[in-house]
């Protein structure tokens, strides 16, 4: 159950009285959402009605992360931090609005016309959102609440004909695409406005936005939709496989539909190879109009791959039919269907360099598959490790996922001290997005079918979502995602005598070894500076850290909310991934909000620190 208290709170062409900054916003938000705290009365507030009534802030007409920043700043002033030490916020849902359109300004006025989803900069908005809800609002679920197209030829957000498209087919491309590609972005739900035209004749922005004619009849753009919905279902998105022409995976209970498009408005084809591991046939679904489901075209699948020509309307694509090639059960692989996971609790900072793996975990558990449960808790270093049984013999490509930092060791056999660094995410990602960053993905690695190797996740979380997964693309081009336990066997601690096999076998088909230090050199440094405080907010003691991508001069230094020097804390060079450590003694503060900055020659980072 949801309620959205208002609508547009910063509706600035309205004036002054009708506009509220994110601070004043929030303050009537918190009224609205328990009474500010229980302090206007008994049963005052939407949490007091109905303690499962989810609330969505009113949506944002200029879609800008400062102004939910500024509701989060009212909230930590006036409502406090819960247990967790997470800002007390008065709202469950963030919400936005946004049209796409020429002059990327939404609804701020100077466009001309509406544009494609993926060429406008819907995508950097939505990352920005979700982003900000990671770090400042414990990824809270972010909705677009309002996105679509005019069909009227006057409007500033009006679709337009594009090669031999109509009008109408355009609005349905855009539209259809912007709903499978928020989801790709991180944004939970998308909602189009609006349901009807207004008026068709009419010029005005949003008068003939419907998915549906006023006369009630469907617009292609409804079909299109409703088509979608009939063959997605239940689907999830789950990954990216290439980003021109897009090809994303969405999954079912272990069923996989891709989606193709050309994310472009210039009426442009591409030709892509889709591997469907030991699929026979596949099943091309192609919206069309005047019916309630997509067109269907089987056709058959050479050595595992098709070739898709892409157009400008999203298809999808249904593997079907296999082929069932006997793989001799190897000897050395028995014990397969679990790995494991360690837990150290109480580690702060984001380096992973900080995890006392040396020590014994204060947790441990036993996964039936490369990935872990979704927001186990906050400030915790882990470990996953193990074995990989090699099905096939041929180049491999790992992947890994995660919140936050992880990273991503191989060994060349099934020796825990030959292990490399393959992969690795300095920041984080989404569940299921396995190409954010280059470094997730590792270089093509010969592996020996029968063989076990030893592989590693190591996996830092500070606070907000966390998980960690791993997964891997076989040589035939059956992508697992992550790797599932068949595949898995947990560490022992012991080698076996296979050594000299799995080496002069790697040889046959590339070095081992040499691709994975390949690896390991691709997934070098991070390419930016990092800054991290904690903990955050802090009664006494406080831990700094920063780290450069390049050798390089470095300040950090403590300003107070006016930005005047409180304290500079460090000055000089630092070495390229050198994580430094600086603490700060909480005496020497008094209570209030300060600036942590660090500058580097090339970048400025700031953090806000609360001192209680």
């Amino acid at each position: 159950k949801y309620i959205e208290c208002d609508n547009e709170r910063d509706k600035w062409w309205k004036g002054r009285k009708a506009y509220q900054t994110g601070r004043e916003y929030a303050a009537n938000l918190s009224a609205f959402y328990d009474g500010n705290k229980n302090t206007m009365g008994a049963g005052v507030g939407v949490k007091n009605a109905d303690p499962t009534m989810q609330v969505v802030m009113g949506g944002l007409a200029n879609p800008t992360i400062d102004y939910v920043r500024g509701m989060i700043d009212w909230c930590k002033q006036y409502r406090g931090y819960k247990a967790d030490g997470s800002v007390n916020l008065c709202w469950d849902v963030i919400n936005y609005h946004l049209y796409s359109n020429d002059a990327s300004t939404s609804q701020g006025g100077n466009a001309t016309r509406g544009m494609a989803p993926e060429v406008s900069n819907a995508g950097q908005v939505a990352q920005d959102f979700v982003k900000m809800a990671h770090q400042y609002a414990n990824d809270m679920p972010v909705w677009i609440t309002e996105a679509g197209y005019d069909t009227n030829q006057g409007s500033p957000f009006k679709a337009i004909a594009v090669g031999s498209r109509t009008v109408l087919q355009t609005q349905a491309d855009w539209t259809l695409r912007s709903a499978l590609l928020y989801a790709r972005w991180g944004i939970e739900r998308t909602f189009h406005y609006q349901l009807a035209d207004e008026n068709p004749n009419s010029s005005t922005q949003f008068a003939s936005m419907g998915l549906i004619n006023s006369d009630h009849t469907p617009k292609l753009a409804a079909t299109f939709l409703q088509q979608a919905n009939a063959l997605l279902g239940s689907y999830a998105y789950t990954g990216t496989l290439n980003n021109d022409p897009i090809v994303d995976r969405y999954e079912n209970n272990g069923s996989t539909i891709y989606a193709l498009v050309v994310p472009d408005e210039k009426a442009r084809t591409a030709t892509y190879t889709l591997s469907l591991g030991s699929a026979t046939t596949a099943t091309i679904y192609q919206p069309r109009a005047g019916q309630t489901t997509m067109a269907a075209t089987t056709v058959r699948v050479t050595n595992g791959q098709v070739t898709i020509t892409v157009t400008e309307t999203p298809q999808f694509v249904v593997a079907g039919g296999t082929v069932t090639t006997p793989t001799p059960t190897p000897t050395t692989c028995t014990g397969t269907g679990t790995i494991g996971w360690e837990q150290w609790t109480g580690v702060y900072g984001q380096s992973i360099n900080a995890i006392p793996t040396q020590k014994t975990p204060d947790n441990t558990a036993t996964l039936t598959k490369f990935e872990t449960s979704y927001g186990i808790g906050d400030w915790y270093g882990a470990r996953v490790r193990g074995y990989v049984c090699v099905p096939q013999t041929g180049n491999y490509v790992f992947q890994i996922a995660g919140d936050d930092d992880c990273q991503l060791w191989l060994s060349t056999n099934d020796a825990e001290a030959n292990k490399v660094q393959i992969a690795s995410v300095s920041g984080w990602t989404n569940m299921g997005e396995w190409s954010k960053y280059a470094s997730q993905r590792s270089v093509a690695i010969p592996l020996v079918a029968g063989q076990r190797y030893y592989i590693e996740a190591i996996h830092k979380e500070n606070n907000g979502g966390d998980f960690v997964a791993v997964g891997w693309t076989l040589p035939d081009g059956t992508v697992e995602a992550p790797i599932q336990g068949a595949r898995l066997m947990p560490f022992t601690g012991t080698t076996s005598n296979l050594t000299t096999t799995a080496s002069s076998s790697a040889r046959a088909t590339g070095s081992s070894s040499e691709a994975i230090a390949t690896a390991a050199a691709a997934a070098a440094l991070p390419d930016h500076a990092e800054l991290s405080v904690y903990p955050n907010p802090s009664a006494s003691e406080t831990n700094i850290e920063f780290s450069l991508p390049t050798t390089g001069s470095a300040t950090l230094a403590l300003y107070d909310e006016q930005g005047r020097l409180v304290k500079k804390l460090y000055g000089g060079n630092a070495e390229a991934g050198v994580r430094s450590h600086v603490e700060v003694s909480g005496a020497s503060l008094a209570a209030g909000i300060y600036l942590v900055k660090l500058i580097t020659d090339t970048q400025v980072l700031t953090q806000k620190l609360v001192h209680l």
